[in-house]
C-alpha cells in the first residue's frame, strides 16, 4: 500500500472520526468480473450502510433534544425563556446561502 494511503486513512479515522471504506479495485474486464466485484464488495457496502443508518439515527436524537436544551444552552435577546414553549422552537438543522433546512416533528393525528 502506498504511504500516503495509510498516512490518510489514519489522519482521518483517528482525527476526524470519519470512517474510511476501502474497496477492491474495479476489474479491468466489467463484463466478466463485475458481479463477482460486487460480491467482494458486499461486507463494505453493508459496512457503510450501517454507518449511515448509525449516524442519522444520532443526528435525529440531537436534533429532538435540542429543543428541550434550548432554554439552558442558547441565549435569545429579549426573550424571556420560560414564556417561550417548547413546541414554538424552530431548530434549524443546516443553512446553505439564504436556505435553512429546519427540524420539525409532525405529529398526526
Amino acid at each position: 500500500m502506498h504511504i500516503f494511503y495509510i498516512s490518510l486513512t489514519v489522519f482521518l479515522s483517528y482525527v476526524y472520526r470519519i470512517p474510511v471504506l476501502v474497496l477492491p479495485s474495479l476489474p479491468h474486464d466489467a463484463n466478466d468480473e463485475l458481479i463477482q466485484w460486487f460480491i467482494q464488495s458486499g461486507k463494505i457496502f453493508s459496512q457503510l450502510q450501517q454507518h449511515l443508518e448509525a449516524t442519522h439515527t444520532q443526528k435525529l436524537s440531537r436534533l429532538r433534544d435540542m429543543k428541550k436544551k434550548a432554554d439552558q444552552l442558547l441565549w435569545w435577546p429579549f426573550t424571556q425563556h420560560s414564556l417561550v414553549p417548547e413546541e414554538k422552537i424552530t431548530v434549524i438543522d443546516a443553512r446553505a446561502g439564504d436556505t435553512f433546512t429546519i427540524y420539525k416533528v409532525c405529529i398526526s393525528t
